[in-house]
């Protein structure tokens, strides 16, 4: 009889801790998630603001607003992003910069 409410908790025991490893595990996917996710948006910006810089100034270009609206506008080339940096902070930085910063 004592053996079995031993095996009953070692049973519980085991259980509890394979559910804390489990949770942990999900947390840690999720977090690879997000930044898998980040890293891919910085790859973007990345990309992006390489093309922006050979953008000329004055340039037409057709700016999505949703998936059916567009909207045309002339581009100002001012070599200049705004980065939020956390905070509702935003900082001005000229195209070098921004890249500089992503890729830290």
């Amino acid at each position: 009889m004592a053996t079995e409410v031993n095996d009953e908790k070692q049973l519980q025991q085991a259980y509890a801790e394979y559910m804390f490893l489990k949770q942990l595990l999900d947390a840690t996917n999720q977090n690879i998630a997000l930044l898998n996710n980040l890293i891919a948006e910085t790859r973007t910006a990345q990309e992006i603001i390489e093309e922006i810089k050979t953008i000329p100034d004055s340039k037409v270009l057709i700016v999505p607003l949703n998936s059916s609206i567009l909207l045309r506008v002339k581009f100002k080339q001012e070599n200049k992003v705004l980065i939020s940096v956390g905070s509702n902070v935003v900082v001005e930085k000229n195209y070098d910069e921004a890249l500089k910063y992503l890729q830290e």
